[in-house]
């Protein structure tokens, strides 16, 4: 009994130190990469805009957290758009988007995941409407429909650009230039998540749990 009560001691330990279940009602991927956790993932969600037209520079996140491991600021220069709403979507009015995020990591960054919500282009995939680089040469690893979101008379579709094997090392900037073809398109919002690098003592907590298990695994086989 003690064997299997240290096994689930052990097996929960690992599950929080790998996983936080974090809950939202804006439609994107709720933990892109794992654990919005505030320790191993740092993020930032802009679902407001200041001002009143689509020029504009913007620091502080409606929703963020884990600023020791990313926070970033928007900059817009796009124009001949306008904001819509009580200043919730940039309507670009057959104009083409051209927007910064770019922020600072400030334990190193090994997998960074970029959401953006925003409608149909007229034709074509809107998967493949933007274009983006990290530090302005990397492009994404993967690009994606997560879902669409049926929100009154809009449809956005969220869209996920993915970046893994990074190394970014600590204190080092991330920086995404997006733009767009000229469309009649209206970006709802948009997030960002950075996994920072582990810290070489949360790869030895995980060790040893492992280890532990592994040892139980191999006492009960022993005994059966």
């Amino acid at each position: 009994m003690k064997i299997r009560h240290y096994s689930l001691l052990a097996v929960l330990s690992l599950s929080a130190m790998l996983s936080s279940a974090r809950a939202t009602t804006l439609g994107y991927d709720i933990d892109p990469l794992g654990a919005r956790d505030g320790v191993n993932i740092g993020y930032s969600l802009w679902d407001v805009f200041p001002g009143t037209t689509s020029n504009f520079t913007y620091t502080n996140a409606g929703d963020s957290s884990g600023s020791s491991v990313f926070a970033g600021a928007l900059k817009s220069d796009t124009t001949g758009g306008l904001l819509l709403g009580s200043n919730d979507r940039m309507y670009q009015n057959q104009n083409p988007f051209s927007f910064t995020i770019q922020g600072g990591t400030g334990t190193g960054a090994s997998a960074i995941v970029l959401q953006l919500k925003f409608t149909s282009p007229s034709v074509g995939d809107p998967v493949a409407f933007f274009n983006l680089a990290l530090n302005n040469t990397i492009a994404p690893t993967s690009v994606a429909l997560f879902d669409t979101s049926v929100e009154g008379a809009n449809t956005f579709n969220i869209v996920t650009y993915t970046w893994t094997g990074l190394s970014i090392p600590s204190g080092g900037q991330i920086k995404f230039t997006i733009g767009s073809a000229a469309e009649h398109v209206s970006l709802d919002g948009m997030a960002v998540d950075v996994q920072a690098v582990p810290e070489p003592a949360t790869w030895m907590s995980l060790a040893a749990g492992l280890g532990f298990l592994t040892l139980v695994a191999r006492r009960r086989f022993i005994r059966s």
